[in-house]
């Protein structure tokens, strides 16, 4: 499998880590999927990990890109 990158390459995909549990600052506990690839890549958090986890993404003229998600409780973090 080949994930393409934003200007037009193409990285291998060699490994999936499927639900793979990550901590967050609050302590609220997420699983998500990382693909794995050989060598030096960005990352990309892109529209599935978004959906998947109910995460937004802002553009503040101050502050700039802010991701936030939902917690529990209503609030946002």
């Amino acid at each position: 499998m080949k994930l393409r990158g934003i200007g037009g390459h193409s990285t291998a995909i060699v490994g999936l880590a499927e639900n793979t549990p990550i901590i967050l600052p609050s302590g609220d506990e997420r699983r998500i999927h990382f693909f794995v690839a050989r060598g030096a890549v960005h990352t990309v958090v892109g529209r599935p990990f978004l959906a998947d986890n109910g995460i937004r993404l802002d553009h503040s003229q101050d502050q700039g890109e802010i991701l936030s998600y939902k917690e529990p409780d209503g609030r946002r973090f």
